[in-house]
């Protein structure tokens, strides 16, 4: 006996949902590149988490070393509306990937939007933590050494300030 095609009928919300679920799954399973083309499917459909499809297709590129295009995901999740945490999070992920990427002016600008906007004082310590990494490594001892002041004064019982300390 032969198998007959079934027509699915779903609706188009639940395909949008089934694609970034798949884009999800894939990546779980290890196959970056499906999860990548499901994911960027899902973002091209005006996908309502598309913000969130970013985040993800960033992780997966960072994982594959494609830090550039990893830093253009994470720049277009933030140019979307998201909310404080996340985008406190999304600035210290991008600032982390533009210091990977030697990008150190990149890194520091980001650093210092993460200061000034950060939803909480634990992405503060960290953005100060990130300032002072990247200005020693500049060799920009003034920054540096302003930017460790300003955490242990100001964040003393942070784990980043016990780090300055040492």
């Amino acid at each position: 006996q032969g198998f007959e095609e079934v027509e699915l009928c779903i609706s188009e919300e639940d395909a949008l949902r089934a694609r970034f679920l798949l884009g999800r799954t894939y990546a779980a399973l290890g196959d970056a590149k499906k999860a990548q083309d499901n994911l960027r499917r899902y973002i091209e459909e005006n996908g309502p988490l598309a913000t969130y499809a970013h985040l993800y297709l960033a992780d997966l590129l960072t994982a594959e070393g494609e830090a550039d295009k990893a830093i253009d995901e994470l720049e277009e999740a933030l140019a979307s509306d998201v909310s404080a945490p996340l985008a406190s999070s999304s600035l210290l992920r991008l600032a982390s990937a533009y210091a990977d990427a030697d990008k150190d002016d990149l890194a520091l600008q980001t650093y210092n939007r993460l200061l000034e906007e950060a939803a909480t004082d634990s992405y503060k310590t960290q953005a100060l933590w990130g300032i002072a990494t990247v200005s020693r490594r500049l060799a920009d001892g003034a920054r540096w050494q302003q930017s460790l002041l300003d955490l242990v004064h100001q964040y003393p019982a942070s784990p980043q300030a016990a780090n300055a300390l040492e």
